[in-house]
């Protein structure tokens, strides 16, 4: 007998296939059908119709022979039927098919579909491994993006407590921090001083509720108790950190809602190596540092006025130098003693330090001499900061011990801009100086402007 498609293309087939007629037996099957009904007398297979072959549990075969028996007696001939057994793992497919003579038969398909299941799943499950992974690079690059950040922060050349408060805000904005917090032992004391803080715009605490804060949660920092705990109205997260010295120092951080695992991670990784970079700036600013004064002393002044120069210079930004000179403080010294001199020194320092914003570096230069980097100021500003400057000096009651009357000082100021008046360090501190020098020769208490222009 003819087929419109001959049936031994489907010998080959991996999945079981027959060909049926109107009473449900075979009139062909391929190799793979005989082992699906473990099988292989081709005589036998014939004389039984098909539900006798086929021990597959949970087939609704009267739905099989009224789908044949519609494709067999149908006068429209063209239809395709599926169905599964109940547990899913094999499928029949049967479809008309007509020979030459016009005589419809009925193609069955088996196919094993479990396998394919098995395949799915494991490609899903692919799938998914891969996102996680995606997810969790995605983790990464943020958490090395984040810490890059924070390492390239602690390299600038502010204070370190205003570095720290600086890291604390951008740390919170990223992570959603509520407080951020630093505390640090005191020395040759047991108990711990609140250095810095920062809280965010969502929730606006008063400098005395976060020093009230910090009281509060201080018994449960030497308890190892607060992190991961709820207190008060914060989740808390604290890391411990000992200085060269032995000093306990806590970061603290505090949350509306609870802290996530990689939260807990990120902050670790980021406080270990900010707790190093602490350590390494507080010796670097005592190194730096002038004692009497605490302002910066002139070896840091010379290495910050040749990076502002540099700075500026790849910018094409000008910025401004101010030398300033206490007048008369010789006879201070003579007058009064050392010590009211050092209080004097003491005192105009921390005028400077007032004046200054936050980007300013002041800096006792030598002796009476103190030196101020204006940084992104032009010409026409720096005459009037000179003589706020020298108005602030001028306006210091300064008290003296076992004296009645207080000490007034008056200061010399002399300005320089880069780089209109000077494009090396040399140059700059030399128009200044002889801008201060005129000053003086001109009667002190008083502000000038370098004329001198840079070759």
């Amino acid at each position: 007998m003819k087929f419109e498609i001959k049936p031994d293309i489907f010998d080959n087939f991996v999945d079981a296939i027959c060909i049926i007629n109107e009473e449900l037996r075979p009139v062909y099957f391929n190799s793979s059908f005989a082992n699906l009904i473990e099988e292989s007398s081709m005589a036998l297979i014939r004389k039984k119709p098909l539900p006798e072959l086929i021990q597959i549990d949970d087939f609704d075969w009267e739905k099989i022979k009224l789908g044949c028996k519609a494709i067999l007696e149908s006068p429209v001939r063209e239809a395709i039927f599926r169905t599964k057994n109940k547990d899913g793992r094999m499928q029949i497919t049967w479809k008309s098919m007509r020979d030459q003579d016009g005589v419809y038969k009925v193609l069955i398909y088996f196919k094993d579909v479990s396998l394919e299941d098995v395949l799915n799943r494991k490609y899903h499950e692919e799938i998914s491994r891969k996102e996680e992974t995606i997810k969790a690079l995605d983790q990464h690059l943020f958490q090395i993006s984040l810490i890059r950040d924070v390492l390239e922060r602690t390299t600038t050349f502010d204070d370190p407590l205003v570095m720290l408060r600086n890291l604390f805000a951008h740390l919170s904005g990223i992570l959603n921090i509520d407080l951020a917090m630093y505390l640090r032992q005191e020395s040759n004391s047991s108990s711990l001083q609140l250095m810095t803080y920062t809280s965010t715009g969502k929730i606006e605490l008063e400098q005395r509720e976060i020093r009230d804060l910090s009281e509060a949660i201080k018994p449960h920092l030497f308890t190892n108790d607060l992190s991961h705990q709820k207190f008060g109205d914060y989740y808390w997260l604290s890391f411990r950190y000992l200085d060269d010295s032995d000093r306990q120092k806590y970061f603290i951080f505090a949350k509306k809602v609870e802290f996530s695992y990689d939260d807990e991670n990120l902050l670790e990784t980021i406080c270990e190596p900010l707790s190093f970079s602490l350590d390494n700036r507080e010796l670097f600013k005592k190194a730096m540092t002038d004692e009497l004064t605490d302002l910066y002393n002139h070896r840091y002044f010379k290495v910050r006025l040749d990076n502002e120069i540099h700075e500026h210079a790849e910018r094409r930004r000008t910025f401004g130098l101010l030398l300033l000179d206490l007048d008369h403080f010789k006879k201070v010294n003579d007058t009064y003693g050392h010590l009211v001199g050092d209080i004097v020194l003491k005192v105009a320092a921390q005028c400077l330090k007032d004046f200054c914003r936050s980007t300013d570096v002041a800096a006792r230069y030598g002796g009476e001499e103190f030196a101020l980097i204006l940084p992104d100021i032009d010409e026409s500003s720096m005459y009037l900061i000179g003589e706020r400057l020298r108005e602030s000096i001028e306006s210091l009651i300064i008290p003296i011990p076992n004296q009645d009357k207080p000490l007034k000082i008056t200061a010399s100021i002399g300005l320089s801009v880069f780089p209109k008046n000077g494009k090396t360090t040399t140059d700059l501190i030399a128009s200044a100086d002889e801008a201060l020098y005129q000053v003086k020769n001109s009667g002190r208490n008083g502000a000038l402007i370098s004329k001198k222009i840079a070759a």
